[in-house]
């Protein structure tokens, strides 16, 4: 991993990627979202969401939620989901969930799905979503 960091990803993230952040989505934030904030957004926030929070959202959630929490959910969670986990789950899992993911999952998936993602996945992605991103996604996204 780290090898394939320093040789790869790291020149990639130079090479490509910082400068396509610099120059268009910088220019997308600096033209489309902080207009669209500031002239949308904010306002709405300050007229409409923040007085509903007040009014509403904040004492709903202290009338009702936090003591639904407190003495229902918390009880719940302390008498029996935990004690649950501890007895039951946790031990099934290493019983019985990490062998079988050992034995026949991680299997399946180098022998299966690896191969599928080689010979169908990534062909399809080159062929068909990239094209698609390129033609339809990015000039929408640049309007």
């Amino acid at each position: 991993m780290v090898l394939r960091l320093k040789s790869h990803t790291v020149p990639n993230l130079k090479s490509h990627m910082v400068p396509h952040l610099k120059s268009h989505m910088l220019l997308h934030l600096k033209y489309h979202t902080v207009p669209l904030l500031k002239s949308h957004i904010v306002p709405h926030l300050k007229s409409d969401t923040v007085p509903h929070l007040k009014s509403h959202i904040v004492p709903n959630m202290k009338s009702h939620l936090v003591p639904h929490l407190k003495f229902h959910m918390v009880p719940h969670l302390k008498f029996h989901m935990i004690p649950h986990l501890k007895s039951h789950i946790v031990p099934n899992l290493k019983s019985h969930m990490v062998p079988h993911l050992k034995s026949h999952m991680v299997p399946h998936l180098k022998s299966h799905m690896v191969s599928h993602l080689k010979s169908h996945m990534v062909p399809n992605l080159k062929s068909h979503m990239v094209p698609h991103l390129k033609s339809h996604m990015v000039p929408h996204l640049q309007t």
